[in-house]
């Protein structure tokens, strides 16, 4: 998997001090440290998991987990580590071969399309002319006996919502702690409607509550502390400023 990596990660004083205590004071810490970390997120995009098993850890590297958590880049959950970081990306990455997927399907539904409307095989000729109807969905741009006059394939909608807005809900929700009042949320979300920048910054909010402590949803006694996801989205609570 080809990843990037962005600008900040590459001066970040936490991957200089895992380097430094795997394999102590060297001339390069901060790339041995970003070296290992890499493995680690790539194991989380891959497998789509923010949680990853002490075991796997220890086949990278014996003691990894437990140098990541000193260098504040994971937090210990029983016998699996929460890795810091993961949440956003990990979205980003379902998002995108959800995004591959749809284009496959319209490309197939446009493929049916042209096979319907046009029975046989098709041979470009100066005598050939392909008239647009009057269907609002075919491009009034494009001159006769141009292909692009293929009606256009729309986005198909759950419930009359957009589905790459719902995608963006679903990946909130099965990250958010607390999974209560689902529909509420649902409805906060859509009113929201928030862009790219927005959904970094939510998540980047709740990757820094719980790496904090404010919040502890493996705390059965603390969970109830963590607002509603509704309340969250509606109170716009990213925004506070503190944690």
């Amino acid at each position: 998997m080809n990843l990037s990596v962005e600008e900040s990660a590459l001066s970040d004083p936490r991957f200089s001090v895992l380097g430094t205590l795997l394999v102590g004071e060297t001339a390069e810490p901060q790339a041995i440290g970003l070296h290992y970390a890499m493995q680690v997120w790539r194991w989380c995009y891959r497998e789509g998991r923010y949680l990853m098993p002490r075991a796997f850890l220890d086949a990278i590297r014996p003691g990894l987990g437990d140098a990541m958590v000193r260098a504040s880049l994971a937090t210990e959950k029983r016998d699996s580590f929460r890795i810091h970081g993961t949440s956003g990306r990990i979205e980003w990455f379902k998002k995108m071969r959800e995004s591959n997927r749809i284009r496959k399907q319209r490309s197939r539904v446009r493929h049916a399309s042209v096979t319907r409307d046009n029975p046989g095989p098709l041979t470009l000729t100066p005598t050939l002319t392909l008239t647009p109807t009057k269907d609002k969905d075919i491009s009034s741009n494009s001159p006769p006996g141009n292909l692009d006059t293929v009606p256009r394939v729309k986005p198909i909608k759950r419930n009359g919502h957009d589905p790459n807005t719902l995608l963006d809900f679903d990946a909130f929700y099965s990250d958010y702690p607390r999974h209560e009042g689902k529909a509420s949320a649902l409805r906060a979300f859509l009113k929201l409607k928030p862009d790219r920048a927005m959904l970094r910054a939510i998540a980047d909010d709740m990757d820094a509550r719980i790496e904090a402590g404010t919040w502890a949803p493996d705390d059965p006694d603390r969970l109830k502390f963590i607002p509603l996801p509704a309340t969250y989205l509606n109170g716009r609570r990213w925004e506070d400023g503190s944690i």
